[in-house]
């Protein structure tokens, strides 16, 4: 159907079955790369800034297509398509979460307490894989050499750890 709209185009980008040439391949990469860029700013910018689940998988998701359709391993055109279509989707996603909590919850997660009032919830931390240590090294980042200095602290959605200092 495409070679309907740009005659000779499998020519350019090669065929779909995995024999390609090498400046075929090139030309695939840049075109993906450019492609890639377009999708970051239009609608995965977040995905790339963030480290939630949420954003981690759509990275991921898109490198593994734009592989695929560089060396051949996939189709071109419906791997573009497709890719596209998730990058909406995660778009459409977090626009629904922005306007609901409880769905934001479950797309994104939420933040746990693991210290309150310089008391550490042992069960907050070992459910969240987080170590004293962690929390030790979390204090010191944020100029609290001690956790008797911490008022609270949390692991966020993006699995960060933020210190709240005592006044």
């Amino acid at each position: 159907m495409l070679e309907i709209v740009v005659p000779g185009l499998h020519h350019w980008v090669g065929s779909d079955t995995g024999d390609i040439t090498w400046w075929q391949m090139t030309l695939r990469g840049a075109i993906l790369f450019l492609w890639g860029l377009v999708l970051i700013r239009l609608g995965a910018r977040r995905a790339f800034g963030r480290n939630t689940a949420f954003d981690i998988v759509l990275a991921v998701v898109i490198g593994s297509n734009i592989s695929r359709a560089i060396t051949a391993n996939a189709p071109f055109f419906p791997t573009v398509i497709a890719t596209t279509a998730l990058v909406l989707l995660h778009s459409l996603l977090t626009h629904v979460s922005c306007h609901s909590r409880l769905f934001g919850r479950v797309v994104k997660g939420r933040e746990k307490r693991l210290v309150t009032d310089g008391r550490l919830d042992r069960a907050a931390m070992l459910r969240s894989g987080i170590t004293e240590e962690d929390l030790r090294e979390a204090a010191r980042l944020k100029g609290a050499p001690d956790l008797a200095q911490v008022a609270e602290a949390y692991i966020e959605r993006s699995g960060d750890i933020s210190i709240i200092r005592k006044a």
